[in-house]
């Protein structure tokens, strides 16, 4: 309560003073970032009582929700769109594919990475530096003319803002109008800069393209082999696993499956091999 008093009084979070960086830290911030996100990560079975080793990182293309476990009646377990489960096919379609299916397209791919890895892990780096600065190249620039433009708007509202305030003193726009024309500007200001801010962030995040490839340089050279998957080795490697729907093609079906491993995202356009 004071500096003559023992007692304790609790204080609202929102009225805490919190001072960051005034020791040296007993660990990385990387290694406490990537050990809580791997604890986060770890997830329950399905009702079924069945072992989902994807569990929260399998999502729907369309609306971006899990694929959860379910068992058909010989046994076999699936996955599927958690949003049709719950909410039908006017909210989302069933984006099935079996388990077992997906588990053997994932652990080829990772096989496939990790074998290029041993044969020659600079060459590997290389070439993921090669599509990943081209890649942050063309987002950088998307986001910067994007943030430019807003910047501009921004800039241009200010001028309205000014302007409609001369127009009301010298009585050429009425009161009632220039609150009306106000709040409207005030409005779409305030959603402007929420936006650049948003935009800021994701060009800082691309800047980080060295930081990015020598994180998950560091994960994936830990497994020198893998023959199986589990829950703990997919949420190191793996970010998430988006599943489309199947597509009828002819007499088959087609599927788009894609990968975005850690801190790297997408490599299916990388090429590792050459």
């Amino acid at each position: 309560m004071s500096f003559k008093s023992k007692k304790v009084v609790p204080v609202d979070e929102s009225k805490w003073i919190v001072v960051k960086d005034t020791h040296e830290p007993i660990i990385t911030e990387r290694l406490w970032d990537d050990a809580h996100a791997r604890l986060d990560s770890r997830k329950r079975g399905s009702i079924t009582g069945s072992v989902n080793a994807f569990a929260g990182l399998v999502k729907c293309d369309r609306c971006g929700y899990a694929l959860t476990l379910g068992n058909n009646k010989a046994g076999k377990h699936y996955l599927s769109c958690s949003t049709y489960k719950r909410k039908g096919k006017d909210a989302c379609t069933l984006h099935f594919i079996q388990y077992d299916d997906l588990y053997q397209l994932v652990l080829s791919d990772i096989q496939s990475k990790l074998s290029l890895l041993r044969v020659n892990e600079e060459f590997f780096a290389r070439r993921l530096q090669v599509e990943l600065d081209n890649t942050s190249t063309y987002k950088m620039q998307a986001l910067q003319k994007e943030a430019d433009e807003i910047k501009k708007r921004l800039q241009l509202l200010d001028r309205k803002f000014d302007q409609m305030y001369e127009d009301k003193l010298s009585g050429v726009l009425p009161v009632h109008k220039f609150l009306e024309m106000t709040k409207n500007t005030e409005s779409e200001h305030q959603q402007l800069t929420e936006k650049l801010a948003g935009l800021e962030s994701q060009i800082a995040v691309q800047e980080t393209v060295d930081d990015s490839i020598s994180r998950f340089m560091d994960i994936v050279r830990k497994y020198t082999e893998v023959k199986q998957l589990d829950s703990e080795l997919l949420n190191r490697l793996i970010d998430k696993i988006v599943v489309g729907n199947k597509v009828k093609s002819g007499n088959s079906y087609t599927q788009r499956i894609t990968i975005y491993y850690r801190f790297v995202g997408d490599l299916r356009s990388v090429d590792l091999s050459k």
